[in-house]
């Protein structure tokens, strides 16, 4: 069952995440990735990651990407996947980035060479976003 000590974590996760912190957004997506202190919804994580992801937070990032390859939280997308894999490894190191080129491996048979090419250089000309609080 969920405990009070998780609720009331998802509480203050939610704080920090309204407030636009990717850090805080990220750990929310991943409390309702499980289903921790919050029922499970991967469209509900999948919306927070991408928030975190938009702000160039490469764990996030790496999320996002992983979510469109799977299609779990949002529509299952080869070419996102491979966009938010190149934007994520601009910021990834270690083990983040060992898991990044595992999910690059299972999606690029997907995404034609002209498609990469198309897609690193939109990598490379996105810019992030500041933190936005949520009214």
């Amino acid at each position: 069952g969920v405990t009070a000590d998780q609720t009331k974590a998802a509480e203050w996760a939610r704080k920090a995440a309204e407030q636009g912190f990717a850090e805080g957004q990220f750990f929310l997506a991943g409390l309702y990735s499980n289903g921790v202190g919050v029922p499970k919804d991967e469209d509900e994580a999948f919306s927070w990651n991408l928030q975190a992801a938009q702000q160039n937070y490469g764990p996030a990032q790496l999320r996002v990407a992983q979510a469109f390859a799977a299609g779990v939280g949002a529509p299952q997308d080869y070419n996102e996947a491979y966009f938010w894999l190149v934007v994520a490894a601009f910021s990834l190191a270690g083990q983040d980035m060992a898991r990044a080129q595992a999910v690059r491996d299972q999606i690029v048979p997907h995404v034609s060479a002209r498609e990469q090419d198309e897609i690193e250089g939109r990598a490379l000309r996105w810019k992030p976003v500041a933190p936005r609080p949520r009214p």
